[in-house]
């Protein structure tokens, strides 16, 4: 490989690695995985105040309401305490929003004491912290925050909820661990729509850690595995083009 080769691959890596970045990491058994870190936990009002969530990974998703589909936005990040979600949902209705989340990530749904979070602001206005038995309130605390502020077109719900709370109707994680969600919306007039719609499917979030210094800059760990790939394929070409280069001048 000449190093016209080599550049080349290189800059196609580093693109795939901002695309990646930009709409959520591809991967997750629905498709898709959500993971950045932050050190500047949001307030949770409803209201995306300046700079808040610009931490945040984001992921445009569509639910799947008959006859009409729901369009929303998710954002997600954690710190060392907590997991920060904001949903945008682009349409005025009274709702229940319900995010869903498989504790053992192993797929089935839904199993008894799967964890979940919900805002109500159909019939009450308040925030539930749920567990599985047909999707009850926890029944020993409520763990977490959640608020909603709505408008002309669009409605908005941002939660908090601990990594380990230790109530054990809730999940337990931990930087690295992988919990799969579905995204419930059980509105009046739209009706109900999940995103993902398919039986049995989550998507994820995988809990980041602190940013690592890698090549002088500071990076999220939602990245970070990519770039370190990159940094090991960059290494090997260098290594395979000096050992082709001694053995020339060997010869």
């Amino acid at each position: 490989m000449n190093k016209g080769s080599s550049f080349l691959l290189i800059i196609t890596l580093l693109s795939s690695c901002i695309m990646v970045k930009a709409n959520g990491t591809v991967g997750g058994y629905g498709g898709v995985t959500l993971s950045a870190w932050t050190d500047d936990p949001p307030t949770i009002d409803g209201i995306m105040g300046p700079g808040e969530w610009v931490n945040a990974d984001s992921y445009d998703f569509t639910t799947d309401h008959v006859p009409t589909p729901v369009d929303g936005t998710l954002y997600v990040m954690n710190d060392a305490e907590n997991l920060y979600i904001f949903v945008k949902i682009y349409r005025d209705d009274d709702a229940i929003l319900t995010i869903k989340f498989d504790n053992d990530n192993d797929r089935i749904e839904w199993e008894e004491d799967d964890d979940g979070i919900s805002y109500n602001w159909d019939n009450l206005d308040s925030f539930f912290d749920l567990h599985y038995s047909a999707w009850g309130s926890d029944p020993t605390t409520q763990d977490g925050q959640g608020a909603h502020t709505g408008g002309a077109s669009h409605e908005y719900a941002e939660f908090s909820h601990p990594l380990n709370s230790g109530d054990p109707y809730d999940f337990a994680l931990s930087i690295g661990d992988t919990v799969g969600f579905q995204i419930c919306f059980d509105a009046e007039f739209a009706g109900i729509g999940y995103w993902p719609p398919q039986a049995n499917t989550t998507n994820d979030i995988l809990i980041a850690g602190p940013p690592e210094p890698v090549g002088g800059e500071l990076l999220g760990s939602s990245t970070t595995y990519i770039l370190l790939i990159l940094l090991g394929s960059i290494i090997l070409l260098s290594g395979i083009q000096t050992k082709k280069h001694l053995t020339a001048l060997h010869n």
